[in-house]
């Protein structure tokens, strides 16, 4: 494969400008690689990426640009293209002066010549999506296998021809490909989550291509692809890299946390981990009757509340918010009464409704190209029966998020798709530069285990640690931040291996300082100035505005949301007006919330006519929203709502006021 594109030219970027009511120089544009690296003068695929130029010249700083950064979100199948365009307030100064920064979305997915599974000629029935988080009996079980080849038959008749190509290795070879349009000699690389997997992918097949390259929240190449020994065969993927024991350990943590907390930082202290699992128990037995004043009366079931547990714990700035909501239904449970399962729903709903429902028909497209690469990328047993059995086994040996775990990856028993240039190790080339590998000790989706692996695998690597809570290290410490930027500017490390401290520790009043300025080394305190001091600030708010929120005497939530209108049915909002700067520039805009309690931008307009009156207004400099009012059926409900935009593109509600009582 080497030889037949060694002498092919690369692919020529027409960048064109956009996104430019984002306050920043994006530039955005496609280049056309080859579906089949066997074949590069046959059928083209087509990647979308996004561009923002290095600052050197306006800043007038010495030297010269270093060259481009490409940056992978995971997934797999996350878009770059929108990652880069959230991140990119963010950058520390110094890499938005030396480098271009570039996002792509990977091949199959989103823009990029994606796979399309249910808009073909074929029609394999209904995709019902099972209406519960992880099966639990047989007829559960028989329901997601149904699901499961539903979905993988309608990509098989549907999906055209990328579906045969979608492996990480052959985006790797599209990273090659556009590492060389650029004109880059060697890559720059930040990959977090299945990102890492990209990357280490890449450094086996281009070793030498390499001058500096971030991993952050890493994926055990061998657990992932294959396993040791007959686990390809007998375990799921999911079940092999332990995100159930990860889950576990970041879970228990949160309990050690909470407990040496105060009961006003920490409502569920005072042996949580001892509540909790009389929940589990009870709820394993029989569901909670809550109410809730928008949806009424519902049943609260196991697996909705272990799938809540498990989504809140990648993000420990939500810890606070789910210490109030298990507390009131523990205490719901004790107390019986009517008043209480009212507090305890009203609780639950409003932290579910931040987190998203279980997936509807419109997220199907996107799960299909996510399960693409994975199943192609991985060895598995094929038959459902090992992820009920590997389920129970981990439930019973590790914790609850056994069966949750080992079922992500069901569809991988039946998927149809296979390219034969996936790539399933070695995974030992030494590369030409050293490789930073950063890992949160208590990840619970990537577990630090899977770190070690890798730095053992890769000998030319370092690792830094981040004494710290979730998944990945994205915006959880300025030490971390701090090394990366320079090993980035550098392509040099201090040490093989060395540690951070997270800036901002979940239940604590006061920020703690960390340990470590940003070179490698643990002993070095972080200097005073005041872009690290604007960092802490923003994390500080992050993680109390969460703590913050306080059920009142009526069992409402003083969460608030938005001045336009908010529908809890739908989960979404709409805001009429919003204005930047001294000018309307975009008109109903429609929010959603995401996983872990952010929102998307889901739509918007530019205003067709004068606006007398903007009902939001956005300030692209600082990333702040600010909405005076929310409507919720027809009433105020909050006010003085403040947004802020997170690198991902998403935002993060960050403080809201109940409207005063008249």
């Amino acid at each position: 494969m080497a030889n037949q594109i060694a002498n092919k030219k690369p692919p020529i970027i027409d960048w064109q400008a956009c996104f430019r009511e984002s306050g920043l120089p994006f530039f955005c544009g496609s280049a056309d690689v080859p579906l089949d690296y066997n074949a590069p003068d046959g059928e083209k695929l087509n990647l979308a990426l996004i561009k923002l130029p290095a600052t050197i010249h306006e800043r007038k700083k010495p030297g010269r640009k270093i060259g481009s950064l490409f940056f992978n979100p995971g997934g797999p199948g996350n878009s770059g293209v929108d990652f880069v365009l959230g991140i990119g307030q963010f950058l520390p100064t110094e890499i938005r002066t030396y480098f271009d920064v570039i996002g792509f979305d990977p091949r199959g997915t989103s823009r990029s010549s994606p796979l399309l599974c249910f808009d073909g000629p074929v029609n394999v029935g209904p995709i019902i999506v099972p209406q519960f988080f992880f099966p639990r009996n047989p007829d559960e079980d028989a329901s997601k296998e149904k699901f499961d080849r539903n979905l993988a038959m309608a990509c098989k008749y549907n999906g055209g021809s990328v579906l045969n190509h979608m492996s990480t290795a052959n985006v790797a070879r599209d990273l090659d490909f556009l590492r060389q349009a650029v004109g880059d000699s060697k890559l720059n690389y930040v990959g977090y989550s299945h990102g890492s997997f990209l990357g280490v992918t890449y450094a086996n097949l281009f070793p030498n291509k390499i001058r500096a390259m971030v991993l952050d929240g890493i994926v055990d190449p061998i657990a992932y692809t294959t396993g040791v020994g007959d686990e390809g065969s007998t375990l799921p993927v999911t079940t092999r890299f332990h995100i159930d024991e990860g889950s576990q350990a970041t879970l228990n943590e949160f309990f050690r946390l909470c407990d040496q907390a105060s009961l006003d930082q920490c409502p569920f202290g005072n042996d949580a981990a001892s509540k909790f699992d009389f929940m589990v128990d009870h709820l394993r037995a029989v569901p909670v009757h809550l109410f809730d004043p928008t949806i009424g009366p519902f049943d609260l079931t196991y697996d909705q509340f272990i799938a809540t547990v498990f989504s809140v714990m990648a993000n420990s700035s939500g810890w606070p918010l789910l210490a109030i909501v298990l507390n009131e239904i523990h205490a719901a449970i004790i107390d019986g009464s009517e008043d209480a399962a009212e507090r305890a729903g009203t609780a639950f709903v409003a932290l579910a409704t931040a987190m998203g429902g279980v997936t509807s028909p419109g997220d199907l497209t996107r799960t299909a190209q996510q399960f693409a690469s994975m199943c192609t990328d991985t060895n598995n047993p094929d038959n459902h029966a090992a992820w009920s059995l590997a389920g129970e086994a981990a439930d019973i040996n590790v914790g609850v998020f056994g069966r949750i775990g080992a079922w992500q990856s069901s569809p991988c028993a039946v998927w149809q798709g296979n390219d034969p240039d996936r790539y399933l190790g070695p995974f030992t080339q030494k590369t030409s530069k050293p490789i930073l590998l950063v890992a949160n000790r208590f990840d619970p989706l990537t577990p630090y285990e899977g770190a070690l692996q890798t730095h053992s695998l890769l000998p030319n690597s370092a690792l830094l640690t981040l004494e710290g809570w979730g998944h990945t290290s994205l915006l959880l410490s300025t030490c971390v931040d701090q090394a990366v930027s320079r090993y980035l500017l550098t392509s040099k490390v201090a040490s093989p291996e060395a540690s951070c401290q997270q800036d901002v520790v979940p239940f604590a009043d006061a920020l703690s300082e960390p340990i470590s300025s940003g070179e490698t080394s643990p002993k070095e305190t972080s200097p005073k100035n005041d872009k690290v001091d604007a960092k802490r600030e923003k994390m500080q708010i992050r993680g109390q505005a969460l703590h913050k929120q306080k059920l009142n005497p009526s069992g409402t939530f003083e969460a608030p949301s938005v001045s336009a209108t908010y529908d809890p049915a739908t989960g979404t909002a709409i805001i009429p007006a919003v204005q930047v700067g001294d000018k309307v520039e975009f008109s109903n805009v429609k929010l959603g919330f995401n996983p872990g309690g952010t929102l998307s931008v889901l739509s918007s307009e530019a205003p067709q006519a004068p606006v007398a009156a903007a009902s939001a207004t956005y300030d692209p400099v600082t990333g702040m929203a600010t909405i005076p009012e929310v409507l919720v059926k027809g009433r105020v409900e909050f006010v003085n709502v403040k947004l802020k935009a997170n690198p991902d593109g998403t935002f993060s509600v960050l403080a809201a006021e109940k409207p005063p009582v008249s």
